[in-house]
């Protein structure tokens, strides 16, 4: 079976792995189905980082800057909504 997929190789920090582990269980996945999710959940983050490294390193720091700032306000909405889903799970 062909997979247009790419393999990475990562070397983790035992705590790292451990913790890593204990989420993969919470969900009822293996630890590299874990990894995957994580990391396709915050590609749209991880393509900002990558287009503020960019604009930083051609020396387009106001570029740079706005794109960590967009990063920011999408991160904390994240985060925001994430803790009133909690918020309503708990009170359920």
């Amino acid at each position: 079976m062909t997979t247009s997929n790419k393999r990475v190789l990562v070397t983790v920090k035992p705590d790292t792995y451990a913790t890593l582990e204990r989420l993969a269980a919470a969900q009822g996945d293996p630890v590299a189905t874990c990894i995957t999710k994580l990391l396709d959940e915050q590609r749209p983050i991880l393509d900002m980082i990558a287009t503020s490294v960019e604009a930083a390193k051609q020396g387009r720091q106001q570029a740079a800057m706005q794109s960590l700032q967009a990063m920011t306000g999408k991160v904390l909405g994240k985060l925001s909504d994430a803790m009133t889903k909690a918020g309503r799970k708990k009170k359920s």
